[in-house]
């Protein structure tokens, strides 16, 4: 499976050969067909900071982007990313790549108001689209997948070492990246950073961020049409840190503050100075639009 791979395979189940369907089985009405609404898939942008000053902590970011991986599944799409000096013309995408997905295509429905028919065919779809997502799971290993993507970016992530990193800028590329939604879509970004921003107007690299800096940072970057379009994203940043840990507070909220001004959803407890398994997991439910508790 290449990691640049822009297509989505499809997989679809063999139909049955003839709509004759012998009339067997109960008169009960069934349900509709489980095949007919797929949940939507999940984008993800995992963004890396490759400044010299977060080198301490790529092994971190080495074990977040694991966690990242082992939560995906078929379907969904993933980019990987690097932010540095001037991100939009320099970053690099180390991973771009579309997870296969199964797909089944139903035989005809029956021309005919017998329910004892109708009740056959669809319990005949139902067995085969079964037994193709079985064939499909068993046919795709998605560990060896994980693993082999895992490898092939690990050595950028530990050596990398930028001059400097454009967060600013790797949050509009990670904007256009993930696209607009329509609001059905889930989509989320992975900031693995210090969270220092540093652009020619605003430096957050001492921790001391006022509501003022942030909106200060929101109205420039829009007057200059480089505003984040994170609309309907879901955010976390795992690696914050300050010179002084109580500023840690006023970094986290100023993050929030600004993630919102871009359209996007930053929940304080989701900027982490270390990764946690724990709230990583209540990341995901809240994403998925569950009660991460």
């Amino acid at each position: 499976m290449s990691h640049r791979s822009h297509c989505v395979l499809v997989v679809v189940a063999l139909a049955l050969a003839s709509s004759a369907i012998s009339a067997c089985g109960s008169a009960t009405v069934r349900p509709a067909a489980s095949w007919e609404t797929q949940d939507a898939p999940t984008s993800y942008v995992v963004v890396c900071d490759v400044t010299r000053s977060t080198l301490q902590e790529r092994d971190e970011y080495v074990d977040g982007l694991s966690r990242v991986l082992k939560g995906l599944t078929f379907g969904d799409h993933v980019i990987v990313m690097s932010a540095e000096d001037s991100s939009v013309q320099n970053s690099e995408l180390w991973i771009e790549e579309t997870l296969p997905h199964y797909a089944f295509s139903p035989s005809p429905r029956p021309e005919t108001d017998n329910q004892l028919l109708l009740d056959a065919w669809q319990q005949k779809q139902e067995e085969l689209h079964q037994q193709g997502s079985q064939d499909f799971a068993a046919s795709h290993d998605l560990t060896t997948w994980r693993d082999e993507t895992l490898a092939g970016v690990k050595e950028q992530i530990l050596g990398r070492a930028a001059n400097g990193s454009d967060l600013a800028g790797a949050l509009y590329l990670a904007g256009q990246l993930l696209g607009d939604s329509s609001g059905k879509e889930d989509r989320r970004l992975v900031l693995f950073t210090d969270g220092l921003i540093q652009t020619p107007d605003v430096d957050w690299r001492s921790g001391k961020v006022t509501a003022g800096d942030v909106n200060r940072l929101v109205r420039r970057q829009r007057s200059a049409g480089s505003l984040p379009n994170l609309n309907g994203v879901s955010v976390t940043l795992i690696g914050a840190r300050a010179d002084d840990e109580r500023l840690l507070p006023g970094l986290r909220n100023a993050w929030s503050k600004y993630v919102a001004a871009c359209g996007g959803d930053l929940d304080p407890r989701f900027f982490m100075s270390h990764l946690s398994e724990t709230l990583y997991a209540d990341w995901m439910q809240q994403a998925n639009g569950q009660d991460g508790g």
